[in-house]
């Protein structure tokens, strides 16, 4: 399991690192994986849709019968938009996650993307692990 990112802290500075990135990256690609592997084996389509945001958020449990535990803040907003609007099997990031994303993923920037209060929206499509993609790829041998 991954720690939860944080990219600045005033007590600690900044604890990003890439690592943290790839390992949330394969986290929710090893969950959609599996989903669709699932959903295979009992023979009905289970797909995710499935959004990443970094940032401070404040964390806590609410009430007391029933306990509930929740998250506040604006990157479980984005997180929550951006799997809102991702695409069946799709897995899209905020800014902070593309940045630190390293070598290991492949993303591409999603251009017209609103959340739901139709506010502009930047996010990154996952397209999938840098080195399956390049082992993946053939050239063209059309000249």
């Amino acid at each position: 399991m991954f720690r939860p990112p944080l990219s600045t802290s005033p007590w600690l500075g900044s604890i990003w690192t890439t690592d943290d990135a790839s390992s949330a990256l394969a986290f929710a690609d090893a969950v959609r994986t599996w989903l669709s592997s699932a959903g295979d084996a009992a023979g009905v389509v289970l797909t995710t849709r499935m959004g990443l945001a970094s940032g401070d958020v404040v964390a806590g449990v609410v009430g007391t019968e029933p306990v509930a535990f929740n998250v506040w803040g604006n990157p479980r907003r984005r997180a929550g938009s951006l799997a809102t609007i991702a695409g069946p099997g799709e897995i899209l990031i905020d800014p902070t996650v593309a940045r630190h994303t390293g070598d290991s993923w492949a993303v591409t920037p999603v251009v017209g993307l609103v959340d739901l209060n139709g506010a502009e929206l930047e996010g990154w499509r996952v397209v999938g692990r840098k080195a399956e993609i390049d082992a993946s790829w053939v050239p063209s041998t059309d000249g």
